[in-house]
């Protein structure tokens, strides 16, 4: 079900930001929001977003935790069926949304396990994956097909219509397009490392300066159909940012007077999405990350 539409808080903490700035010198304007009726400091986090602008994730509050739709400035709480009334025990993550606007994710039923969803105009539908108790969705593209995965171990597989295809991947997934490229990280004796996987060919994601961090992370959260790619990593200076990467070319994000900055979806636009965190009291906030206009177009991929 839905619940109410509300407004968005958008983001004056203190004078730290302003709605939008004027791009930090990458290319980028940033529009930062919250979600309403979160505690101060409480939990939130925006995943990813379509070509229309709209944006899924979820956030925490006392009744639970709730996914969530922003859409032009207004918010809508998505709680898959059953799942309210049971306190913090309520939870339904929304991590995908594809640009006829249905949205894919997970929530946990009465019984106790993960089940995944599809939601579309404010039915869910229900999927489980054959002989697994806790499955996940997590991400979508126009053609419908759901990336999703077993908790308890298992495949990772594309869902579509009925069928599950199992795809073999380098250890979690995180976004798919519609050529079916999907992205996610893995870890080896080395540190984590982001990875594309196109049509069974793997291609390991450094951000530069990472391996040298004192904590070798990078991360690849969403990917569009140009083959640009979000994520995010630590520098050398163990300074948590956000990144786009196009065709080995990477772009450092970092929301204005932000502590950090993590990226996790993007359209086809080119449009960012993710999560930073304030440096007063080191609280979650969501921002879209927005290319300058004027910015040079990058182009359509060989296909």
């Amino acid at each position: 079900m839905r619940l109410a539409t509300i407004p968005a808080a958008v983001l004056v903490a203190g004078g730290l930001l302003a709605p939008a700035s004027a791009g930090d010198g990458t290319g980028f304007a940033y529009t930062t929001f919250d979600v309403p009726g979160i505690p101060p400091g409480g939990y939130q986090v925006a995943l990813k977003i379509n070509d229309r602008g709209q944006i899924v994730g979820y956030f925490q509050n006392s009744t639970g935790t709730h996914g969530f739709l922003y859409d032009r400035g207004v918010v809508t709480t998505l709680d898959a069926p059953g799942t309210l009334g049971r306190g913090i025990f309520a939870a339904t993550f929304a991590f995908g949304i594809n640009d006829r606007g249905q949205i894919a994710g997970t929530f946990i039923g009465v019984d106790g396990n993960f089940h995944e969803f599809i939601e579309s105009r404010g039915t869910f539908t229900t999927i489980d994956a054959p002989g697994s108790t806790h499955t996940e969705f997590r991400a979508i593209n126009d053609l419908g097909e759901a990336l999703g995965c077993c908790v308890n171990g298992g495949p990772w597989f594309v869902y579509a219509y009925g069928h599950f295809t199992p795809v073999s991947l380098p250890y979690t997934g995180w976004g798919i397009n519609n050529f079916e490229q999907i992205v996610g990280y893995f870890d080896d004796n080395t540190g984590e490392h982001g990875f594309l996987d196109d049509q069974g060919v793997v291609t390991i994601i450094d951000a530069p300066g990472a391996l040298a961090s004192g904590s070798p992370t990078t991360d690849a959260y969403g990917i569009n159909d140009r083959g640009q790619i979000a994520g995010l990593y630590f520098d050398a200076n163990f300074n948590l940012d956000g990144f786009v990467d196009n065709r080995g070319t990477f772009t450092t994000l970092v929301v204005p007077g932000a502590f950090g900055t993590q990226a996790f979806g993007i359209n086809n636009r080119g449009q960012i999405v993710g999560q930073y965190f304030d440096n007063i009291i080191f609280a979650p906030h969501n921002f879209v990350a927005t290319p300058d206009p004027g910015a040079s177009d990058l182009p359509e991929p060989a296909r």
